[in-house]
């Protein structure tokens, strides 16, 4: 039986290259996103700043960004990792410049699940809870919560999943020689990752 541990450390300054790489970055524009066309007016039917704003319906363009390195934290049975960061909601003009409608601050709270696959330690994001606060709005004062159901299905459908393509890349496990890890068992303790293995060795 071999045992390898990841510090809750290791992977906050994993979190730390993610964040520098600009990982945690996504601009979502109406051709890029594929569940429904997001545009002025379906802004507008929620909140009726927009509508008022742009009676023209226009395309609209989502730029998200991390405003800080995301937080780790390694509990019992538990891998959870909190994003703060801040979301722009731009029109798209006919001449393809954009108009700035309102900034919001965000925070998400998410958990990983782990798993071994090809001699790496896999992660995949789940959402758990979503914060929003409006910090800047060319449209006037609204309501926050009147976006959290379109803005959270956004999330859901396109950032989670560019982010878990990134985190299915994995990281590579000690690689010694002649030696393949079998049926590797990961548990979560308090400030790291353990993982427990038998090994085979190839002669």
């Amino acid at each position: 039986m071999l045992y390898l541990a990841f510090s809750e450390y290791f992977f906050q300054t994993s979190s730390f290259a993610y964040y520098t790489a600009g990982a945690f970055n996504k601009t979502i524009a109406e051709e890029t996103y594929s569940y429904f066309n997001i545009s002025t007016e379906i802004f507008g039917s929620i909140i009726p700043e927009v509508a008022k704003y742009s009676v023209t319906p226009y395309p609209v363009m989502l730029k998200l960004m991390a405003t800080e390195t995301p937080l780790i934290s390694l509990q019992p049975d538990s891998f959870t990792l909190e994003i703060q960061g801040s979301m722009e909601v731009f029109a798209v003009l006919p001449d393809s410049t954009t108009q700035s409608l309102f900034t919001m601050n965000i925070t998400a709270n998410t958990s990983i699940a782990l798993n071994i696959f090809n001699q790496k330690l896999m992660g995949s994001l789940c959402l758990n809870r979503l914060q929003f606060s409006l910090t800047h709005s060319n449209v006037g004062f609204f309501e926050v919560s009147l976006l959290e159901n379109i803005l959270s299905y956004i999330l859901q459908t396109e950032v989670i999943p560019s982010a878990n393509a990134k985190l299915s890349k994995g990281f590579p496990l000690p690689n010694l020689a002649n030696v393949t890890l079998t049926r590797p068992h990961i548990t979560i303790v308090q400030g790291y990752v353990l993982i427990s293995t038998d090994v085979h060795y190839n002669h």
